[in-house]
């Protein structure tokens, strides 16, 4: 019977191999195109002070967040819920006045599944961008979402664009209070009729018709541009949709093959997004698989404010879709004997990138099944590569 103590806690995954060598290849792979496009790799700290990892991000990211005190400083510190937050702290104390571009990968914990395949701990990969707030910078970072699914050979993608600045407009010209605000905007992004009525009577918001209406607003191209029609009162609800319609116009011009659908009433970003927020589906999945948006004012709570915007997915998730090529490495297994001859062929081999792992046990069969594919041995006075056959 296996102990209970090794058990791990619920959403928690390890990483085993083979899949582990699998991992790291897709995380080079990603990491070096992130690098191509002029991403800067950066690491930030898995645990911070819990007022700088929640500053700005509302109360949401609050509730994923595990805290505990810090025995050097008895002030609260927190474990990472989302590392976002970290590069607007990082990006506010380089004191840049050009566009900046950041990615990274690290482990995430969170005190609840709520995303990306129902693990409390994903592996988030991702991009920020600082210093530009326009619509080129949002299709920049749409694209390499968009081609971070590709190299993970992610097909028949949906892609689902939203503006958190229509809501986010229509809310601010009541002064709500923070709890009432957070339950009409989850409501909205639940597309609850009933209760969005019941709140907009009981608060006196006079946009209950457009409210209902706009959470109907999901769907193609078509349905939205009819939508625009219905907001002839609201010029600023009519330019974000505007926005919207011409990003996908360019989103479509350099990726015809994704499907893109339109979510007028879009709340499934964090409270800190304030523009353009996407999400990424792939066929036959309820999840999604990548989301992003833009967080204008995230930077202001540590000082600078610079607009931005980025994206991020659980590596192992996008793992789940990627197939390594067939296997033609060479893997060798080689005698464990003192013998300079020895020594040189196996360094010259694994100096080429193979794999070569000393046998501890003469007898060199048993080992076929563990994937060896060729053996060293001595023949002609010299170290050969032998292929192994079944």
């Amino acid at each position: 019977m296996i102990s209970k103590s090794w058990i791990l806690p619920d959403g928690i995954n390890e990483v085993l191999a083979p899949d582990g060598r699998h991992l790291e290849m897709l995380r080079r792979n990603i990491l070096d195109m992130y690098r191509n496009w002029g991403y800067d790799y950066i690491i930030p700290p898995i645990v911070e002070h819990l007022e700088s990892l929640l500053t700005g991000t509302g109360s949401e990211l609050d509730l994923q967040t595990f805290k505990l005190t810090d025995l050097v400083s008895g002030r609260l510190i927190a474990l990472r819920a989302d590392i976002t937050p970290q590069i607007a702290r990082i990006d506010a104390s380089q004191n840049h006045q050009f566009p900046s571009r950041y990615c990274y990968v690290g482990t995430v914990l969170h005190t609840r599944a709520f995303d990306f395949n129902g693990v409390r701990d994903p592996l988030q990969i991702g991009v920020e961008l600082f210093g530009h707030k326009g619509i080129e910078s949002d299709l920049e970072v749409i694209c390499l979402m968009l081609e971070t699914l590709k190299l993970a050979n992610i097909q028949d993608v949906t892609l689902d664009l939203g503006h958190m600045g229509i809501i986010n407009h229509l809310l601010d010209q009541y002064s709500l209070e923070t709890s009432v605000r957070d339950h009409l905007s989850k409501a909205i992004g639940s597309k609850s009729a009933r209760e969005i009525s019941r709140l907009c009577q009981q608060y006196t918001i006079a946009e209950e018709k457009l409210l209902l209406e706009l959470i109907e607003a999901n769907g193609d191209r078509d349905l939205i541009a009819n939508s625009i029609r219905q907001l002839d009162s609201y010029p600023e609800l009519q330019q974000k949709v505007h926005y919207l319609l011409d990003l996908s116009e360019r989103i479509a011009s350099c990726y015809p093959e994704i499907n893109i659908v339109f979510d007028l009433a879009e709340r499934k970003g964090y409270q800190y997004h304030t523009g353009v927020v996407f999400s990424a589906y792939v066929a036959g999945k309820g999840k999604e698989i990548a989301r992003g948006g833009r967080y204008d004012e995230i930077g202001k709570a540590f000082g600078k404010f610079r607009p931005a915007t980025g994206f991020s997915t659980d590596l192992k998730s996008l793992m789940d879709y990627h197939k390594l090529p067939e296997n033609s490495e060479q893997y060798v297994l080689a005698p464990n004997k003192v013998d300079k001859a020895l020594a040189e062929k196996i360094n010259a081999l694994r100096a080429q990138n193979i794999t070569v792992v000393q046998s501890f046990d003469e007898d060199i069969h048993q080992y076929q099944s563990a994937g060896f594919t060729h053996t060293l041995q001595f023949i002609n006075q010299q170290w050969q590569l032998v292929e192994i056959h079944g």
